[in-house]
C-alpha cells in the first residue's frame, strides 16, 4: 500500500487512508501491539486504531517516526495509544477516558497530520507538499521484536549523527 500525494497545511493539514470497519471485529486480547513495516519520507505520521463502530467515537493515536527511503520495522504497543475524541486527548479522570479494548479492534487508519495528539501540539515533520508513506505489512505482534528496540526519534537522531546502525533493530512508536 501507499499513501502519498500533496498535502496542504493551510486550511486543511491532513491526509489519511483506513480500513472499513472489520466484520465481525479482531480480537487482538492476547497481542502486545501492532507492527508496521514502512517505508517512509523523513516525517511523522500516525497509527489510529478503533475500538468502536463509530467513525467520530474514541480513537486511539500513537505517532510514529519515518527515515526518509528506507525500511523501517516500528511496533507500536497498545499500552502507547492514547485516546483521542473530536481532535482532543481524553485525559485519565475525564468522563470519556477507558482503557483500550484489544478484543474488540474494529478499524485501522494512518495518518500525516500537521498535529501530533489533538489540536494543541504541532507535528515538527509536517510541511505542505508531496508526501509518500509505504505501507508493506501490518499485523499484530505478542512480543516486541528485541528487547534494543529504539524509539523513532532515537534512529532518527543515530542516522542525523551519521550511525546507521546497521544491523539493529528499527524504531518504535513513542
Amino acid at each position: 500500500m501507499k499513501l502519498c500525494g500533496v498535502v496542504e497545511g493551510d486550511g486543511g493539514g491532513f491526509v489519511s487512508m483506513r480500513s472499513r470497519n472489520f466484520q465481525p471485529s479482531v480480537d487482538l486480547a492476547d497481542f502486545a501491539g501492532i507492527r508496521l513495516e514502512v517505508k517512509g519520507d523523513g516525517r511523522r505520521y500516525k497509527l489510529i486504531a478503533r475500538d468502536v463502530r463509530d467513525f467520530f467515537g474514541l480513537a486511539w493515536h500513537c505517532g510514529f517516526d519515518t527515515v526518509e527511503n528506507m525500511w523501517l520495522t516500528v511496533d507500536v504497543p497498545f499500552d502507547t495509544l492514547t485516546p483521542v475524541l473530536r481532535a482532543d486527548v481524553v485525559r485519565p479522570g475525564s468522563s470519556d477516558y477507558r482503557e483500550f479494548k484489544r478484543d474488540t479492534l474494529r478499524s485501522i487508519q494512518i495518518m500525516l497530520s500537521k498535529y501530533e495528539l489533538g489540536m494543541n501540539e504541532l507535528n515538527q515533520t509536517f510541511a505542505s507538499g508531496p508526501f509518500a508513506l509505504e505501507i508493506r505489512a501490518i499485523r499484530a505482534y505478542k512480543q516486541e521484536r528485541d528487547p534494543r528496540v529504539m524509539k523513532g526519534q532515537e534512529i532518527v537522531k543515530k542516522l542525523e549523527d551519521g550511525d546507521a546502525g546497521g544491523e539493529g533493530p528499527g524504531p518504535s512508536a513513542r
